[in-house]
């Protein structure tokens, strides 16, 4: 029996990626490719549940040639065009003539970086979206995973290397992944450990985010949604449901992770210890030299005479010295050791060994260096030193910070071994396999268009 013939629905379009509605429903179940033809138009689905092919408008079992599609008979159309429906699209049963799949030997070369690198060659399809695995029963799907990414994607696509683009797509589809399974998992503990009578007021919570979004746009729903989507790409539900996984992520960490972690107060005395270095650095020591010709003995009487009288080192220094007058005979060290009588404080022995000698405040000479009269004062310690008490609440954020990622890496690591979900290794490879073919092959293609 011919089955009667069917039009197509128009194609609608949803933020996770192209999802194909009305007949083509069992695209959710996998992968899905489609065309549209100028005149008259393909579409094609991998299981549409019929098991003969079906032409809309004929109620013919067959697929006339002149409705395959060719790369020259492709067309592409913009969302707004798309919105308006496809009446002279054509959907057939089955799977896609193999003359129309990409083969990834053509399309991407041969490598040595997981199966890919060269140039990409042109292709006759493109990938929609498929399920790549599951955390805990929840699917991942590749369009909703590469959402946030995509800008990025498609710019590196053009800029880099294909090797170079497969290796840092890899490493950024790893990261990501990684971390929507921690989240995924995180979330079903919660959702497990969530008592029914504490459901509804989670429910209210979460209608209290939405109405939060709104009223911080003035009150308006249309202006919360352009905000939303210009900054985040994302609808309000979308964003609700972004901001309630945050908390309750951060709600399931403190539970199982931040109630455990106590820090004691001698642990807080060891690590001020132990960083002792860093909290009573070894002080800088200014010290002043004040040099003159012993030919010249009024000179050198005045300015024994200046320092009786009480005048300031630095002053008669800039006014009679011949070592750097215009800084008062500014000398100023890093000690290096714990006291000054242990330091090395001047490079020669003659001047060296009577500043090793000075208390802060006290003045040495006069004394003969070489042709000259020198006087040295040590003017004072500057000690950058943080008391314990000044530096405890520093050092207990240390140690809190470095228990909490230790208790976390444990926490997350029973998460793995008691949840259910898909090889991790084997998802990034296919989130690799479909970036290619998404951004390098796709990106060819448009650009050779």
């Amino acid at each position: 029996m011919t089955p009667s013939p069917r039009r197509c629905q128009p194609l609608a379009l949803a933020p996770v990626g192209v999802l194909l509605a009305g007949s083509l429903l069992a695209c959710s179940l996998g992968a899905c490719s489609w065309k549209s033809t100028s005149a008259p138009g393909g579409l094609i689905s991998n299981d549409l549940g019929h098991s003969a092919p079906i032409v809309a408008g004929t109620g013919q079992s067959t697929v006339p040639d002149e409705i395959l599609v060719t790369q020259e008979s492709t067309r592409t159309m913009t969302p707004e065009q798309a919105t308006e429906g496809l009446d002279d699209v054509i959907a057939i049963q089955g799977n896609p003539a193999s003359s129309m799949l990409p083969s990834r030997e053509n399309a991407l070369g041969a490598s040595d970086v997981d199966g890919y690198a060269g140039k990409p060659q042109l292709v006759g399809s493109l990938l929609v979206d498929a399920m790549v695995g599951q955390v805990n029963g929840r699917p991942i799907y590749a369009g909703e995973f590469f959402a946030p990414m995509d800008t990025k994607l498609r710019r590196d696509a053009e800029q880099l290397e294909p090797r170079k683009w497969l290796e840092e797509t890899r490493a950024q589809i790893k990261l990501r992944l990684r971390s929507r399974v921690i989240d995924e998992l995180l979330l079903a503990e919660f959702e497990a450990a969530i008592p029914d009578e504490q459901r509804p007021g989670l429910l209210a919570w979460v209608s209290s985010l939405r109405d939060q979004i709104i009223s911080e746009n003035r009150g308006s729903e249309t202006i919360a949604r352009q905000k939303v989507s210009a900054e985040e790409g994302l609808t309000i539900e979308e964003q609700v449901e972004k901001l309630r996984d945050r908390e309750l992520i951060q709600q399931q960490l403190r539970a199982q992770v931040t109630n455990r972690i106590f820090i004691s107060r001698r642990e807080v005395e060891q690590e001020y210890e132990r960083r002792s270095e860093r909290f009573n650095p070894l002080p800088d020591a200014v010290f002043r030299l004040m040099l003159v010709p012993t030919s010249e003995a009024d000179r050198v009487q005045r300015v024994q005479t200046a320092l009786d009288s009480g005048e300031s080192f630095e002053a008669v220094a800039r006014r009679e010295s011949t070592y750097s007058p215009e800084e008062g005979g500014l000398h100023k060290v890093k000690l290096d050791a714990p006291t000054v009588a242990q330091s090395t404080i001047f490079g020669v022995p003659e001047l060296n060994d009577p500043a090793q000698q000075l208390a802060e405040g006290q003045t040495v000479g006069p004394f003969p260096f070489r042709s000259n009269t020198a006087w040295i004062t040590l003017e004072s310690l500057e000690s950058k030193s943080v008391a314990l008490y000044d530096a405890q609440l520093e050092l207990y954020n240390i140690l809190w910070n470095a228990r909490f990622a230790e208790e976390t890496d444990k926490y997350l690591r029973g998460l793995y071994e008691r949840g259910s979900l898909d090889d991790v290794e084997q998802m990034e490879r296919r989130l690799l396999e479909i970036a290619a073919d998404r951004y390098l092959v796709s990106g060819v293609q448009d650009a050779q268009h």
